[in-house]
């Protein structure tokens, strides 16, 4: 174990209130394990107050009753466990204590011989801030909590000085270095490179991050040159996702690029986009968006849903132009109930090419739908500029917008969560990574 993510409405409603008491708070994070040795936070709960042998305002110790009663409940859920407390008058960065150290090593023993195939952890926190390690150990832990705000609670790699400050002073005066820092540190991953993603991957490029990872099985054709960022002549048959590349290296020769010349509804493609932290979702397919956006969920990597639409009449006059910008996380709604996708297409586009033909009720492809760059362009800046209100303290606070082309007006709307969404819900997919299912072309 690595790195802990927690989704946010589990942080606020257990360790927000925690460091309001007086006294120590116990806590416990059931976790499964993720991809890229992360543990996925799938449920939150404080200790009682019968839960203590004792309970005071620089230590607690929980009664063997209810370690047995909570080991027994996950291992039931396949999880393993992340116990944290507080320090409620650390008002500084947290360490852990004497006591803390004394206690965990019997409790290290005991989580093992109940949870034997399970990575536990320990964390401490205080109005100061998070410290995490695994249990029992010394190995450090970094703490990502997962919402509207993506916020890095505690990593013992970071460096304040990761970035250029010559290059992008201009920025740290507009959210500090702590946002500039974070930038810098976060892979960020796009899901198709074709007139939106190329955008995003060049306005990404000059804001300063710095890992990218980049999936998209097309090449380059002469009818994408309209709206394709760097989209030269020469470029035609080449790979999107080498084109894009190329762009972000001429910004920073540094930055660290993995290309992926497939289709992200393969189960490669979608176990590394699961290793992200950050996902820029830029194809018009229903069935990528409603794989990507289940597994935003499902494996605590948020993301940020955009397109642009241009509708035509019969008469080839343009009747409306509508974009839309969507980030997807806990506490956020999801595609499906946001209403942004179509189940009967994303059935059909999970077809094989057999299957379809064999389909009475399919009725072949559509046409090719109207694009244009500056479109195209207008909802990447405001994704782009979402996920900066995400990632700093930048206050960019819409976590859906909606734009009229017609009147240019821009709607903030909120997206209402079916309480019993499969995917957003709380008895959803929320950090249950690759134990619950994705639908994934040729998936069985």
């Amino acid at each position: 174990m690595n790195e802990i993510r927690i989704p946010a409405p589990q942080w606020e409603d257990v360790a927000t209130p925690a460091l309001l008491e007086q006294k120590e708070t116990c806590m416990s994070f059931f976790t499964r394990t993720g991809f890229g040795g992360r543990a996925l936070s799938v449920l939150a709960e404080r200790a009682p107050a019968g839960a203590y042998l004792r309970r005071t305002d620089v230590a607690a110790e929980l009664a063997p009753a209810y370690l047995v009663e909570l080991t027994a409940r996950a291992r039931r859920m396949g999880a393993g466990l992340v116990m944290a407390h507080t320090h409620p008058f650390d008002h500084g960065m947290p360490e852990f204590s004497d006591v803390d150290n004394a206690g965990e090593e019997p409790l290290r023993a005991f989580l093992e011989a109940r949870l034997p195939t399970q990575p536990h952890a320990a964390m401490v926190i205080s109005q100061g801030g998070v410290r995490a390690r695994v249990l029992g150990g010394a190995a450090a832990v970094k703490v990502v909590r997962v919402g509207a705000e993506v916020r890095t609670l505690f990593d013992p790699d970071l460096s304040a000085s990761s970035f250029s400050h010559d290059v992008y002073d201009r920025q740290v005066r507009a959210f500090g270095r702590a946002g500039q820092t974070a930038i810098a540190s976060t892979e960020v991953a796009l899901v198709g490179l074709g007139g939106t993603g190329s955008v995003v991957a060049q306005e990404l490029a000059h804001l300063g991050v710095r890992r990218f990872l980049l999936i998209d099985p097309d090449k380059l054709e002469t009818s994408n040159r309209n709206r394709v960022f760097g989209a030269q002549p020469e470029l035609i048959g080449r790979h999107k996702v080498e084109i894009a590349a190329e762009n972000i290296l001429k910004v920073n020769p540094q930055a660290q690029i993995e290309t992926r010349v497939e289709d992200v509804l393969t189960r490669a493609a979608a176990d590394r986009l699961a290793e992200s932290d950050f996902i820029f979702l830029c194809t018009d397919s229903h069935a990528s968006r409603a794989m990507v956006s289940q597994l935003a969920y499902q494996h605590l990597v948020p993301a940020i849903d955009m397109g642009v639409s241009i509708g035509v009449g019969d008469a080839g006059e343009v009747r409306e132009i509508t974009g839309r910008a969507q980030m997807l996380a806990p506490g956020l709604g999801c595609l499906l109930c946001a209403g942004a996708i179509s189940s009967e297409v994303v059935r059909i586009e999970m077809m094989t090419e057999v299957q379809r033909a064999q389909d009475p009720y399919f009725r072949g492809q559509g046409e090719p739908q109207p694009a244009v760059v500056s479109l195209n362009a207008t909802m990447s800046s405001l994704a782009v500029s979402m996920f900066m209100g995400a990632v700093t303290s930048a206050p960019f606070r819409a976590r859906y917008q909606w734009y009229d082309g017609v009147t240019g007006r821009l709607r903030t709307p909120t997206v209402g969560r079916n309480p019993g969404c499969l995917v957003c819900s709380s008895s959803g997919v929320i950090g249950h990574g690759p134990s619950a299912t994705n639908p994934l072309r040729g998936a069985r």
